[in-house]
């Protein structure tokens, strides 16, 4: 390295304000609630390219390996630790960086603008992949799933599904031949049927798949037969195309990328259980998250809550106008309704499909820290005047006795915890969402 800022291959290293706005513009929006800590840090040169920055919600990225400064990632929940099997933001984060490098010399000419509109899938699919063969498979697929989001077929939206693994195949045929055919779209319905490709685009089969007995935690219910394929057998991507042109990719089982009006967003899991505070109980918070994520692409909405020990008796004063619909106490049609179909069980133990089915019903649903129900489709009494949406401003109300989560019609996760003796809740966690003070009208 030279002291001209030249690495020995005589790319100049970008400048800081210069990464500072291509890491806000194309990595930040990557991860839901984060921020760019003002100005730079100093780093050492040939140090880690990403690392944290003394705690796990401070994430520092280096433009390239010999740079000797740092932009740093900051949010309230914390980053994935490494020891996590899962994809985590270093992941994601390096893929950035090694995306950039390869399209550095065109950045501060006139082709920049174009390179970096398509960037941010150049991200996703190297995050994803572990050879560039399978990291082409992924582009292609990702850009004929864009072209068939904003297309219909028959007058309907395209709905499709691809999985890919490492197989070799002969005498088969190359899915760009495939897509050049009009009948292609309708070839698989994009949650229960599949077309499966090797590393080099090559078609290897037609799978009907079967709704697995046990659902993988972190994927959409609607998709669960497609994130078991992906789990069965080691390197497996699967990439999907929903009828409201949502692109979402799965890897071992967990949804890991989707996209949704035209933006990405990372979907990590183990910080957000952590996150959310309460209960005690993991496998309460876990059929939380994993009703809030079937709610969210299901586009029915939800607002549910956790009353920590102490505080349920404060329910009844919050239910308005009818208290009758306290499940355990109330005598409403609703609460015997709700109390029977549940068999008295708590909410983890519920089929994930009737829990998807209760969360979609108007109102709150509202669980004490065993997971009990206490209610469902609960109003509660927010207070006037508030600007807030009614999920916003019921999550924020449940928030103040243990937790409150909103999900928007349009699919945004956010959630609010009362920490400890503090009055207020303050924002805990969200996915798919622009702000953790994100005000909605729904």
């Amino acid at each position: 390295m030279s002291e001209s800022g030249y690495s020995e291959n005589l790319t100049p290293i970008l400048e800081k304000e210069k990464f500072r706005q291509l890491v806000s513009d194309n990595l930040l929006p990557l991860f839901s609630g984060a921020r760019l800590k003002s100005g730079t840090d100093q780093a050492k040169r040939n140090s880690e390219v990403v690392a944290f920055r003394g705690h796990q919600c401070a994430l520092g990225v280096k433009p390239r390996k010999d740079a000797d400064y740092r932009v740093v990632i900051e949010r309230s929940q914390p980053f994935a630790d490494l020891s996590s099997t899962a994809l985590t933001e270093h992941e994601v984060a390096s893929a950035f960086v090694s995306s950039l490098e390869e399209i550095q010399d065109g950045i501060g000419t006139n082709f920049e603008e174009d390179l970096l509109t398509t960037i941010k899938r150049r991200i996703v699919a190297k995050a994803v992949s572990s050879s560039q063969d399978q990291e082409r498979s992924v582009l292609r697929i990702i850009d004929q799933l864009a072209k068939w989001s904003t297309s219909l077929y028959e007058g309907n939206p395209i709905s499709a599904a691809y999985g890919i693994e490492d197989v070799r195949v002969r005498r088969t045929v190359h899915l760009e031949e495939l897509w050049h055919e009009k009948f292609s779209p309708v070839m698989t319905n994009g949650y229960d049927t599949i077309l499966i490709s090797n590393y080099n685009g090559q078609l290897v089969q037609y799978l009907p798949l079967a709704i697995p007995p046990r659902l993988p935690p972190y994927a959409p219910l609607r998709v669960a037969a497609v994130a078991s394929w992906s789990i069965d057998k080691p390197g497996r991507t699967a990439l999907l195309l929903n009828r409201l042109g949502e692109i979402l990719i799965i890897k071992d089982g967990q949804l890991v990328f989707t996209r949704r009006s035209g933006n990405w967003h990372f979907m990590v899991y183990s910080p957000v259980i952590t996150q959310m505070g309460c209960p005690q109980n993991k496998s309460v918070r876990r059929a939380i998250l994993e009703s809030c994520l079937d709610a969210s692409f299901a586009r029915t909405g939800a607002c549910i809550g956790v009353m920590v020990g102490g505080e349920e008796s404060k329910l009844a004063k919050e239910l308005a106008p009818n208290k009758k619909d306290h499940i355990r106490k109330g005598k409403s049609v609703k609460a015997r309704f709700v109390h029977r179909i549940s068999k008295g069980k708590e909410f983890q133990k519920l089929d994930r499909r009737l829990r998807q089915e209760l969360l979609a019903i108007d109102g709150a649903t509202i669980l004490d820290y065993q997971g009990r129900i206490l209610a469902v489709g609960a109003i509660l009494k927010v207070t006037e005047g508030s600007s807030a949406g009614g999920r916003h401003a019921a999550a924020i109300k449940l928030g103040k006795f243990g937790l409150g989560i909103k999900v928007s019609e349009d699919g945004g996760i956010e959630a609010y915890h009362r920490p400890g003796k503090v009055k207020d809740p303050k924002p805990t966690f969200n996915l798919m969402s622009s702000s953790l003070w994100e005000e909605s009208d729904d």
